[in-house]
């Protein structure tokens, strides 16, 4: 896990696997949060947000499918 703060945004990011790493950071003026995926994959990925640990009951799900050599995100 790596982590640094400004003063209006905080940054992360942590490796996953071996062929996936999660990148976000938060700007503190607006109050939004932007996620970043790498990953080196032939299919697809997905993550999910969820508002309790272990509910996927109200959770915002997206996935990324490699269509044809282009990604396209299904939300």
């Amino acid at each position: 896990l790596l982590a640094y703060h400004s003063s209006s945004v905080v940054y992360g990011s942590q490796k996953l696997s071996e062929n996936m790493a999660l990148f976000w950071w938060t700007d503190l003026n607006t109050n939004l949060i932007t996620f970043q995926i790498h990953a080196s994959t032939t299919g697809w990925f997905g993550i999910a947000i969820a508002p309790s640990l272990g509910q996927m009951a109200g959770a915002a799900i997206s996935a990324c499918v490699n269509d044809n050599n282009e990604p396209k995100v299904l939300s």
